[in-house]
């Protein structure tokens, strides 16, 4: 269980100092916030009073983080404005504090185009979770035990699911990262919106698992790590492997985020069309090398498809509206396999029906739709899991009704 408790003050408004393009506004604040963490696994799980004798510990810790904020906006002139930010926050012995400030520009070269950019810091202390460690399950392919071990029969060659123990430390410092971001937004007279931007990420002192669950078994088997790394069952079957979070170098990513919009009167109502597409078009860790378009089941990272896009058309006619969305995911490697992961289209539609003063004087919202209708299944891997649910839906077509009352 993890419960989280923030208290927060904020001050905004006018300045009253006048720039060429009009009034200087702030904003200023302070907040506070306490995480607790309690995760406390069977008494059983506890003891190793179990089928295979695995021990699982209870993880508790509490993490408290003070902090000040403040934002400036600043309209230089009618065609330029900035933006400035700052944010302080410390996280005592669990991470040390920082000084993050952003700066944002935009000018509008004319009435239709403008130009964005933006640059800042980040800083992510390591969290309650990675200090005080998790427990989760997985699945592996079982190289065999270490060179030596005898273990009887044993689930060589099986695919295996185990749980994975990744120890905290309260020796790990904060991960931060440099944000740098350009892009174009064309908003003519005649209903289109759309925006491209290039960003840019430079994550430093990242905070992964030394090993992921398939590489802490690989490396036992050929000796290459502790032993100790794999808890089996007494009969040989794979039961556990133990990693550990540690600051795991550096990456680097970047893309493009391209969004248009285009709304329209049309039969009597309004219609407007969308899409959303990401483009990775880098990603390399200084420890792996590049990782882009691959499931990294090997390393620390997620799956990184290097092309999405989702595209939607939305009718308002009165009280209804008509949504119709297409989710498109490209392909990647499965480098657990060795093979592609497919691409994959799925498609939603979905009704909203909006009564005002239906039931009394509040407002009545009933939608239904379905998700995936066409019960496209997910890309398959060849190994378990099967799905890759960091990227997909397993679940096929699901179909809701919602209702919703408010007073």
């Amino acid at each position: 269980m993890v419960r989280q408790t923030v208290a927060e003050l904020s001050l905004s408004g006018d300045t009253g100092i006048a720039l060429s393009g009009g009034n200087i506004a702030v904003a200023v604040g302070a907040q506070y916030r306490e995480v607790t963490l309690e995760d406390v696994p069977d008494s059983r799980y506890q003891s190793g009073d179990n089928r295979l004798n695995e021990t699982v510990p209870a993880v508790f810790g509490t993490q408290d983080v003070p902090a000040i904020f403040g934002e400036a906006s600043l309209p230089i002139t009618d065609w330029l404005e900035a933006q400035l930010a700052i944010r302080y926050e410390d996280y005592g012995d669990q991470g040390g504090d920082t000084t993050d400030p952003k700066i944002a520009f935009k000018a509008d070269l004319n009435p239709a185009l403008s130009l964005r950019a933006s640059y800042g810091t980040s800083f992510q202390a390591p969290s309650i979770r990675q200090v005080a460690g998790i427990i989760g399950n997985g699945t592996v392919t079982d190289p065999g035990p270490a060179p030596g071990q005898t273990l009887g029969l044993e689930s060589v060659g099986d695919n295996v699911i185990v749980t994975i123990i990744t120890k905290g430390s309260d020796d790990l410092v904060p991960q931060s990262a440099k944000n740098l971001n350009i892009g174009l937004v064309y908003r003519p007279d005649w209903g289109l919106d759309f925006s491209v931007d290039w960003f840019y990420y430079d994550y430093e002192d990242l905070i992964l698992q030394d090993f992921a669950a398939q590489q802490v078994f690989d490396s036992v088997a050929v000796g290459a790590l502790d032993p100790s790394r794999v808890l089996r069952s007494p009969d040989g079957q794979a039961s556990t492997a133990i990693s550990n979070f540690v600051n795991g170098g550096s990456s680097e990513v970047s893309g493009l985020d391209i969004v248009a919009a285009y709304g329209t009167e049309m039969f009597g109502g309004n219609g407007k069309f969308d899409v959303k597409s990401t483009i990775l078009t880098k990603f390399e860790s200084s420890e792996f090398g590049d990782i882009l378009g691959n499931r990294n089941f090997s390393n620390g990272f997620g799956s990184t498809p290097d092309f999405r896009i989702n595209g939607g058309f939305t009718f308002d006619y009165g009280l209804h509206r008509f949504n119709a969305t297409v989710r498109y995911i490209g392909s990647y490697t499965d480098d657990q396999s060795g093979n592609s992961v497919d691409a994959n289209t799925t498609f939603d539609l979905r009704y909203d029906l909006v009564l005002d003063g239906f039931l009394g004087s509040g407002g009545t919202h009933l939608s239904v739709g379905a998700v995936n209708v066409f019960d496209e299944i997910a890309p398959r891997l060849e190994d378990r899991p099967f799905f890759d649910t960091e990227v997909h839906d397993p679940r096929g077509r699901q179909i809701y009704l919602t209702f919703k009352q408010s007073y």
